[in-house]
């Protein structure tokens, strides 16, 4: 198959031997369509670790191609989306039946083979039905949105003032899904291009997606007494807090992962919430190089990778 290959500093499309079952629990995806996340930049420059050589890619939707025997609810054809978290099944959370909170999960394109490829095989448990009105483009982008409803987990209310820091793709991906759930009074700032004059401590809760030591500062600055920071970016480097202002203010910092999938399937379906303006150019995967220094320079679009016709 033809595949994106990340290996040692190069980075190069690939023929690759086609992934095959393994386990009766396999599932045998063609992928149709797979998203550009920063992280598979990132796996792509080696500023973050990942399994070498890796195929990245980890938003992505598809075909079932074949499926292992274990695997009832699903069969040869059906369209699909796919969670790229994979829980390990053995640690203290997964054996409370708590997959979503392993504590040793791997993910699809840093520890596994991606998406950036014509096949991939992932366990049945991470993948989700799509009806026939969705899109493969925007089943793709159903990872993402999963990321974006974490911010809910937050102990925030529509009645409190909110700031999101950082104006990206998951910033905006956030404001949207929470003016969708009734949160209006929220503002988007961007520290590199704003002209918003921002009162320090103003915000009840601030949702960071641009996390530096400097910007994390400010942050804590723009949050009232006893406010809250949800940190939201999955930022792989380690930063540092200013942990005397932090105490001062008595900060709440709330880390969150991810919400639940069902949820982002069934916000594609009911498409009430405009993601499509959100997208980009869809790109042949020889056209790496250019997707990837797009998508590195500017965050406001999200861009893809056909891979194969859906037909």
């Amino acid at each position: 198959m033809k595949a994106l290959v990340k290996e040692g500093k190069n980075l190069a499309v690939k023929t690759w031997p086609n992934p095959t079952i393994q386990s009766d629990n396999d599932v045998l995806i063609r992928v149709v369509i797979a998203g550009i996340c920063r992280t598979d930049i990132y796996v792509a420059q080696g500023s973050i670790q990942s399994q070498d050589p890796i195929i990245p890619g980890h938003e992505f939707s598809g075909i079932i191609e074949t499926l292992g025997k274990n695997v009832t609810h699903l069969k040869i054809g059906d369209r699909v989306a796919v969670m790229p978290v994979i829980a390990c099944k053995t640690c203290e959370e997964c054996l409370a039946n708590h997959p979503s909170n392993c504590l040793s999960s791997k993910m699809v394109g840093i520890d596994l083979n991606g998406a950036f490829a014509e096949f991939i095989i992932v366990p049945k448990e991470s993948v989700y039905l799509i009806n026939d009105n969705v899109s493969f483009q925007l089943a793709a982008y159903v990872e993402p949105i999963a990321a974006a409803l974490a911010v809910l987990k937050a102990d925030i209310n529509p009645k409190q003032k909110g700031l999101i820091y950082g104006e990206n793709r998951i910033s905006l991906l956030i404001k949207k899904i929470l003016q969708a759930k009734g949160f209006q009074n929220i503002q988007t700032f961007d520290p590199n291009n704003n002209l918003l004059s921002l009162k320090a401590n103003s915000y009840d809760y601030v949702i960071e997606s641009l996390a530096t030591s400097k910007t994390l500062s400010e942050m804590i600055d723009l949050a009232r007494h006893r406010g809250k920071i949800i940190l939201k970016s999955r930022q792989h480097q380690s930063i540092a807090i200013d942990f005397m202002a932090a105490i001062k203010k008595e900060i709440t910092f709330q880390a969150v992962n991810y919400g639940a999938f069902d949820e982002a399937i069934a916000l594609v379906a009911n498409n009430e919430i405009g993601f499509t303006s959100m997208f980009g150019k869809v790109y042949r995967l020889e056209d790496f190089k250019e997707a990837f220094d797009l998508s590195a320079e500017n965050e406001l679009l999200k861009r893809f990778f056909s891979l194969s016709d859906p037909a």
